[in-house]
């Protein structure tokens, strides 16, 4: 089993992060403990895990966001972004980073996609999966 969870970071010495933040009209997921530092917004897909065989369209709702906001973060003040990537897998680690399609739209933004990846325990998996929520 793979299980992956992406965090969009976006970073500014006079971003107004928690400001921008309050503007966003979609459901999201904004960890408290991420959010604490002046000037950067960390956010996460509604569902906040992504499973194999489904992770299109778990980074789809990523390039969406990214799409509808990008040029109101600039405007706000957000200097960088990135994609963290966290993947986590039991037996096989074989996946794609977002697929041809979604990293084509994203291509014309100035993102960096830093990756970790870690072997974890079938239990460990769980407790990972227990995190998920349906949208």
């Amino acid at each position: 089993m793979l299980l992956m969870k992406i965090t969009l970071n976006a970073f500014g010495d006079h971003f107004a992060a928690k400001k921008f933040g309050s503007t966003i009209s979609q459901d999201f997921f904004m960890d408290e403990d991420d959010n604490d530092m002046e000037g950067c917004l960390s956010i996460q897909n509604p569902e906040r895990i992504g499973v194999e065989y489904e992770l299109e369209s778990y980074g789809e709702w990523y390039v969406k966001f990214i799409e509808t906001y990008y040029r109101k973060m600039k405007d706000a003040g957000m200097e960088e972004m990135d994609m963290r990537f966290d993947v986590f897998y039991s037996e096989q680690c074989n996946f794609e980073i977002l697929g041809r399609n979604l990293t084509a739209r994203l291509g014309v933004y100035n993102i960096a996609y830093p990756v970790s990846v870690y072997q974890t325990s079938s239990e460990e998996l769980k407790k990972i999966l227990s995190l998920r929520k349906r949208i």
